[in-house]
């Protein structure tokens, strides 16, 4: 599945973008000096913000939720329902300085995909007493036909529900794997099985619903 990202959006406003989220490492910086000196953390979540609201505009959506979950954090900070250590206002700034270097990256060429951005934002989410699925970080561009020479199985009823029987099996089988050993053939037969089950489908919304699927099984790969 293709996640092939149109940078002129983005370069409109990629100068605000940089502005915001530079003040936002600035202010970091600045409290890491003293990290009793909390007021820096409301420069901070503002232009956190500013940037997720021109994210959103440009379609990067995993981009957004990545800024949106730095504005909660600075703000539990600041009202102390978190404790601010060194530690973590040093992954705040190596989380702020990724997401611009993935931005940069999409206006190279890059493929926007979110899940890259996932080790950087996981302990920021885990700080605040919650875990982020990588699931969270799965932004497939929805509105992109399907292949039109994605095959289609023809089944009788009674071989279709045998056929989607033995598919839900192989995939369950090996997501439970891949939960206990997180190997590469696992998430291999996930994406298998979704693919084929999209495959016995005769009506365009569920066969999208179904490649969906296995591409976000292949994109775990990455």
């Amino acid at each position: 599945m293709s996640n092939e990202f149109d940078i002129g959006p983005l370069t409109w406003v990629k100068d605000e973008i940089d502005k915001s989220l530079n003040t936002v490492l600035d202010s970091l910086k600045k409290l890491s000096d003293n990290i009793t000196e909390t007021s820096h953390l409301r420069l901070a979540q503002t232009h956190a913000y500013q940037a997720s609201g021109a994210l959103d505009m440009v379609g990067l959506e995993g981009c957004k939720r990545f800024c949106s979950e730095l504005e909660h954090c600075f703000s539990k900070l600041e009202k102390h329902e978190i404790i601010c250590t060194p530690a973590l206002i040093h992954q705040l700034i190596e989380a702020v300085e990724a997401l611009k270097s993935y931005i940069e990256a999409l206006m190279k060429g890059a493929r926007d995909i979110p899940l890259r951005l996932y080790e950087n934002l996981a302990p920021i989410v885990i700080a605040q007493g919650r875990e982020l699925e990588k699931s969270e970080l799965f932004f497939p561009d929805t509105s992109v036909p399907i292949p039109k020479d994605l095959p289609t199985l023809e089944l009788s009823d009674e071989d279709y529900n045998k056929y989607i029987s033995e598919q839900r099996v192989k995939y369950q089988k090996s997501f439970l794997n891949w939960l206990q050993t997180k190997q590469k053939e696992s998430l291999d037969s996930m994406a298998e099985a979704t693919l084929n089950v999209s495959q016995a489908q005769i009506r365009n919304v569920p066969k999208a619903m179904w490649w969906v699927a296995s591409a976000f099984a292949e994109s775990l790969l990455d």
